[in-house]
């Protein structure tokens, strides 16, 4: 009785957090869906300007579109440039680390990002490895744009293994590092520890992956490890 409830709990769980993510894909789509029917006036626009030849038109047009499109654009770079992730060959992988960089642009958090090398495969279900990447970035940027200095860093490695390091900016104390993966506990409220208690369970299902949990001065690091 008690193994069919837990069970039972597992599985509501899961469904809570497949919910979360599929509104998160559907609030994705309808941005993408509201672009591209806006996209060709965009670009009818941007051609009536250019016919003028007048420079001062068209970078005033140009600066109105970002605008429009809620685009933050650095005068040095692009922050909407993120060729690291050519490196990500899975498209499910490499479409969830572009929305998750887009958003923390729009929120003004810097994520910096290093791939070491091209990336076509993992050793674990591609579901599962989202929903863990999921709840990890989500994590990592509520929590770094908490701070006027917050700052998130995404680091791929493959050698033997597969190694995501996943470091954000984090001023508070964490004594007890292994509380915030229990149900419904965390710094950040309810939600947040479904989401880390969700982690635990998936890693769980793992004999090959390992994650690793660190708080050093004012950085709070998550290094997953998965053996091939």
């Amino acid at each position: 009785m008690v193994n069919k409830k837990k069970i039972q709990s597992l599985k509501d769980q899961q469904l809570i957090d497949l919910e979360h993510y599929v509104n998160q894909i559907e609030n994705t789509y309808e941005q993408l869906r509201y672009f591209q029917h806006d996209f060709k006036n965009i670009l009818i626009s941007l051609n009536e300007s250019i016919k003028t030849n007048d420079i001062n038109l068209v970078r005033e047009n140009y600066q109105h579109i970002l605008k429009s499109q809620n685009i933050v654009q650095d005068t040095n770079k692009s922050e909407l440039n993120f060729p690291k992730l050519n490196n990500i060959k899975n498209m499910l992988i490499k479409s969830i680390l572009y929305a998750y960089l887009v958003q923390a642009t729009q929120k003004r958090v810097p994520v910096t990002l290093e791939v070491t090398e091209p990336i076509v495969n993992e050793p674990i279900d591609t579901f599962d490895y989202v929903r863990l990447l999921s709840i990890l970035l989500d994590n990592a940027l509520e929590e770094a744009e908490k701070y006027p200095d917050g700052v998130v860093h995404l680091c791929f490695i493959k050698n033997n293994d597969l190694t995501v390091i996943i470091e954000n900016t984090c001023h508070e104390n964490y004594k007890q590092l292994p509380e915030l993966f229990k149900k419904s506990i965390s710094s950040k409220g309810k939600q947040r520890g479904l989401g880390l208690a969700s982690a635990e369970m998936i890693l769980n299902k793992y004999k090959n992956i390992s994650l690793e949990t660190q708080v050093a001065g004012q950085v709070f690091t998550q290094k997953m490890i998965m053996k091939w």
